[in-house]
């Protein structure tokens, strides 16, 4: 009895630690034991000393294509992106002097319907917003449709323009991937990481109400423009976002 009592303790004891030892390999596969600034300072040795971009990467567990807008808490500059505001005649003046790039009513709205523009903001004011609706199949597949809850419809032009020229387009790719530049490897640890959560905040909030976190993210990671990119623990980030 003293015997058997003893093999089914050893059972036991066997089975426990090669769950703790498969944790710990899962653990270090993950590098949730690695602080997000050792990452940022890995990636630096590879930049060589050159001011290249770093990315957010996510993989997402989904067939369809989608997209978001994300409010970086540090801007980069942005460079080739036009945008369009549809208004009344009275106002095109006031877009024009704030150096919007393309301005104007219903002509407007028909070169847009012909595929005649490429831009990549869209603003309207509420007086010409009824118009804009009818092209609403055209604008909404792009992510360019104007909304008044995105704050892209409404009377206060510079303050719509100053929206969205702190906002940035989140968009899968045909694989379900999301690459984001969020810095430049010369940025402060910090910066980067505030970036990266905002990223991560905006994506989780597209997932189905009943999928995990992790299932639908199952690739988080920080790339370097031209060069490697580093896994990150998802559930680290996700546990920081809730705490703060």
């Amino acid at each position: 009895m003293q015997r058997s009592a003893v093999k089914i303790f050893r059972r036991g004891y066997d089975r426990k630690y090669y769950q703790h030892l498969k944790k710990e390999a899962k653990r270090k596969q993950n590098q949730e034991d690695v602080p997000f600034i050792s990452s940022v300072e890995l990636l630096r040795s590879y930049a060589l000393g050159e001011p290249k971009q770093v990315s957010a990467i996510l993989q997402l567990d989904t067939e369809k294509k989608l997209r978001a807008q994300v409010v970086l808490p540090h801007q980069l500059m942005k460079q080739n992106s036009k945008i369009l505001l549809f208004c009344s005649p009275k106002e095109e003046q006031i877009g024009k002097d704030l150096g919007i790039d393309y301005v104007g009513g219903a002509e407007l709205i028909e070169q847009v319907k012909n595929g005649e523009i490429e831009f990549h903001q869209c603003l309207a004011t509420k007086s010409i917003f009824p118009q804009v609706v009818k092209i609403a199949k055209i604008l909404g597949p792009k992510g360019l449709m104007p909304s008044p809850s995105k704050g892209t419809v409404g009377e206060n032009i510079p303050e719509m323009l100053k929206l969205v020229a702190a906002s940035t387009n989140i968009e899968t790719d045909d694989k379900g991937i999301v690459q984001l530049p969020i810095g430049t490897i010369e940025w402060d640890a910090n910066k980067i990481k505030d970036n990266m959560q905002a990223v991560l905040k905006a994506v989780l909030a597209l997932k189905p109400s009943k999928a995990q976190d992790v299932k639908f993210v199952p690739t988080f990671a920080l790339g370097l423009q031209d060069s490697v990119a580093l896994k990150l623990p998802l559930k680290v980030w996700v546990k920081e976002d809730a705490q703060q």
